[in-house]
């Protein structure tokens, strides 16, 4: 099983097997010092041997700069059935995180696990911006 896409972004949906993805972001920068998401997805594609056919696990954990746990990790199963003639097939993930809470700025990390095996992981930058001239990142997202 390998990890193709992980990424953190505004919209996701899986439709008859296409995965889209809008708005990648791997910043927030916000005049808040506690700033919120109010709704963003982590968008996931693995790539699945036949051989790999069944159940699986799949854990989610988000840490901020000291290792500290941002939100209760999320885990849940999956299945996978590759279609005759098939060798190999991509499986779409989307999880839908609202009102995203962050404590303190600094660089927080994304980590993805597939039957305790870790697949990928990714910075998520959380920055306090105070300088009229710099822009926000928007988290009040519906």
């Amino acid at each position: 099983m390998e990890l193709e896409i992980f990424t953190l972004c505004d919209f996701a949906q899986d439709a008859n097997g296409k995965l889209t993805i809008v708005g990648t972001f791997d910043q927030v920068s916000t005049p808040e010092a506690k700033p919120v998401i109010n709704s963003c997805y982590l968008a996931i594609r693995l790539r699945v041997d036949a051989h790999e056919n069944g159940q699986h696990q799949l854990s989610l954990s988000l840490k901020d700069p000291a290792g500290n746990n941002v939100l209760q990790n999320i885990e849940g199963n999956f299945e996978v059935n590759h279609p005759d003639g098939f060798n190999t097939i991509g499986v779409n993930l989307i999880i839908n995180l609202n009102q995203l809470k962050f404590e303190r700025t600094g660089i927080h990390k994304f980590i993805l696990s597939v039957d305790n095996n870790k697949l990928g992981s990714f910075p998520l930058t959380v920055r306090q911006i105070n300088a009229p001239n710099q822009v926000p990142f928007n988290t009040s997202m519906a």
